[in-house]
């Protein structure tokens, strides 16, 4: 529970486990892109015996082990999401925000005001892209992209990103990413 004047929620959602598709590999065993590999990922992710089969195509089946140990389906650790927004920037709300987005694998944080307005933004309660960019950097998040930008900045949006940039913090492994257009701000190039 985050303080903005009310009770307020962030949310983190963690993937158990991450598979994903090799297309190569696919194409090398002449197998065809479809339906049928949801299928193939749903039976990775529940752990299904090795020995199941699925149907690539009518006369063709293979089973789960067989797309394991050709590469053709690659696990990983899943995916860690976290989504903060609406939150005052005080000592309580950073140390629920920094332990919820530890090691994320992306962030979604409000960076709604520029530092040099902070005062109005600790009157609304909302976080300054400064704010928001050191914690996502306290964090050690992978990725960041703030958001929920004050309608004063409209037009001006790349001052929020750059400030943002700037307080994640040069020398971490983040990036940033812009929310209105999806253009990549990458400060470490």
């Amino acid at each position: 529970m985050l303080d903005h004047g009310v009770p307020c929620l962030a949310f983190a959602f963690q993937e158990k486990i991450r598979v994903n598709v090799q297309k190569p590999q696919l194409e090398a065993l002449g197998l065809p892109v479809g339906p049928w590999l949801s299928e193939a990922k749903r039976a990775v992710r529940r752990r299904a015996d090795p020995e199941t089969t699925l149907a690539p195509t009518a006369d063709r089946h293979i089973s789960v082990g067989e797309l394991l140990g050709a590469g053709v389906l690659r696990t990983g650790p899943g995916q860690k999401i976290v989504y903060a927004t609406d939150l005052a920037f005080n000592e309580a709300n950073l140390a629920r925000v920094v332990a919820l987005a530890h090691g994320a694998n992306q962030l979604f944080i409000e960076a709604g005001f520029l530092q040099e307005d902070r005062e109005l933004a600790a009157a609304k309660r909302h976080l300054t892209a400064a704010e928001a960019g050191t914690i996502a950097r306290l964090a050690g998040v992978e990725h960041a992209v703030p958001m929920h930008f004050s309608p004063r900045y409209l037009g001006h949006e790349d001052r929020l990103h750059a400030e943002f940039a700037a307080h994640l913090g040069v020398g971490s492994a983040s990036h940033v990413s812009k929310s209105r257009d999806g253009r990549v701000f990458d400060h470490l190039r």
